[in-house]
């Protein structure tokens, strides 16, 4: 059985190929034209193609039985018109490439962005409806992707699922991670809020898991999904824990909640548009920001339906991914 992953040397897509191979699956991955192919574990296959190239595509789908949509833009800012190439135009090229090769199932990776990324996510369910004014252009085009998809497999009867995994974390974050850590050694860093608010995690082995068991289970299909740890860890408990094991000073300053979404529709209105956004203010950074909104979404449909449950707990978590960090930065002097 061959499982083909696009984005597969990414942050979600390594931690994905990894378990595929202890499943004793063949993995194959896309790879953009010009990346060495010594970023691919051993005894993964590598096909060579642009994610909008429908030709490319269909001859590295071709022989796969699943493919894990994983590639995509997701840095926090960026020109409007790449998010919606890659973003929107890629996932296209996918579902055209999928339906041409006749695989027999699409995993796509969405995200909880889908239901706005300003809004607090406690208790909303998958039948929650989109967002549609946009704080960034990354949230216009996955809500956009997400309903391709679902518009795709209704007209022409292409098995998918979707799963919207809530806030990444774990080893082998190379942009997110690595910013907060170096916001937590500041002396500037302020925690919105009481640090009460519980966050929407999820560790990227767990989302791994997840993206397995909607690709091997027959119920999942046509089906979307909530991914979260479901740990009900706040922020206050996430800062705590990773200062604490990086030997930072524990967060202690703080700013009203109240006043900081005062000021930032006061002054940073969302657009039904996003622009193009090459150096974004603070204020739109901080707009964009999931540290201090309650975002625990309803995961009972994954749990009932699938049987999913977590096989990495929060403390586990927290070591391997300070591990890996403290090995791939600090010992290489570049935090």
């Amino acid at each position: 059985m061959v499982m083909m992953v696009t984005g597969g040397t990414g942050f979600l897509g390594s931690h994905l190929v990894r378990l595929l191979r202890q499943q004793g699956v063949d993995a194959r991955v896309l790879l953009r034209p010009g990346v060495p192919r010594d970023v691919v574990p051993p005894g993964v296959e590598a096909r060579v193609g642009d994610i909008r190239d429908v030709a490319a595509l269909r001859n590295a789908f071709a022989g796969a039985s699943t493919i894990f949509h994983l590639a995509g833009l997701t840095a926090p800012y960026g020109p409007r018109h790449r998010y919606l190439e890659i973003n929107v135009e890629g996932t296209q090229a996918v579902l055209d490439a999928c339906l041409a090769a006749r695989v027999e199932r699409l995993v796509y990776v969405s995200s909880m962005v889908v239901l706005g990324i300003e809004c607090d996510r406690r208790g909303l369910t998958e039948d929650a409806p989109h967002a549609t004014t946009f704080v960034s252009a990354y949230e216009e085009s996955k809500v956009k992707a997400e309903r391709l998809v679902r518009e795709r497999a209704q007209e022409t009867g292409l098995p998918t699922v979707i799963l919207r995994p809530g806030m990444g974390w774990g080893p082998r974050d190379r942009v997110m991670l690595p910013a907060l850590i170096r916001a937590l050694g500041s002396r500037f860093f302020f925690m919105v809020g009481n640090g009460r608010n519980t966050l929407d995690l999820s560790y990227a082995g767990n989302i791994a898991h997840a993206l397995w068991l909607a690709a091997t289970s027959a119920e999942a299909v046509g089906r979307v999904y909530h991914v979260a740890d479901g740990f009900s860890i706040t922020c206050r408990q996430y800062l705590t824990a990773l200062a604490t094991a990086l030997g930072l000073p524990v967060p202690r300053r703080r700013l009203p909640r109240g006043l900081v979404q005062f000021l930032m529709h006061a002054l940073l209105p969302p657009e039904p548009e996003p622009k193009d956004v090459t150096r974004p203010s603070h204020g739109h950074l901080l707009r964009m920001c999931a540290l201090f909104r309650d975002s625990q979404p309803d995961t009972t449909r994954i749990r009932e339906e699938l049987g999913y449950a977590p096989p990495v707990d929060f403390a586990t978590g927290i070591a391997e991914t300070v591990a890996w960090y403290q090995q791939t930065f600090t010992d290489k002097g570049t935090r």
